[in-house]
């Protein structure tokens, strides 16, 4: 979880590089209150780990905090098989 405050699904960028496992968050909020305008940007990097399934990574926004969903790989049942000689 990453708290945003202020900011929508649409300020936030989420890109994943494979080659480096690396999940990249940037956005940016803009709010006017009074003739204040304030302008903020932020940028956070995760390194994740080789048994998450980057195929089912999944990110939501509630009230100002951005839950990212990376569940790992289920576990592959290993099958025994007889390979026969000629």
């Amino acid at each position: 979880k990453v708290e945003v405050p202020g900011a929508k699904a649409g300020d936030i960028n989420l890109q994943f590089d494979d080659d480096n496992r690396l999940l990249r968050i940037t956005g940016e909020t803009k709010s006017e209150d009074e003739g204040i305008s304030v302008h903020s940007r932020f940028e956070n990097s995760f390194i994740l780990d080789r048994n998450v399934d980057i195929s089912k990574i999944s990110a939501q926004m509630d009230n100002g905090i951005l839950t990212i969903t990376a569940p790992k790989f289920e576990e592959l049942k290993c099958t025994v098989r007889r390979i026969d000689v000629v």
